[in-house]
């Protein structure tokens, strides 16, 4: 299900920071989240769940890093 999707992505961006660094964390959980997000928004829902599923999984593929930073949508919320 989505929960497990989840883990995979959170791990593969807490992969990549210093585990030491807390604020690094919390932005790669928060990245982890935005990028999921993002996925599901652009995912074809028009044919129905299990069609949606695997556009979504397509898009978690072929989502670029440009697409994130111009579409995510969140406030910095510490410092």
């Amino acid at each position: 299900g989505t929960g497990c999707i989840l883990t995979c992505i959170m791990g593969v961006y807490m992969a990549c920071v210093d585990k030491a660094d807390k604020r690094a964390q919390f932005t790669s959980a928060a990245l982890a989240l935005t990028t999921m997000g993002l996925a599901g928004e652009m995912a074809d829902s028009t044919k129905g769940l299990g069609t949606y599923h695997m556009s979504f999984i397509d898009k978690l593929s072929l989502l670029t890093s440009r697409e994130i930073v111009e579409q995510a949508r969140f406030d910095l919320i510490c410092r």
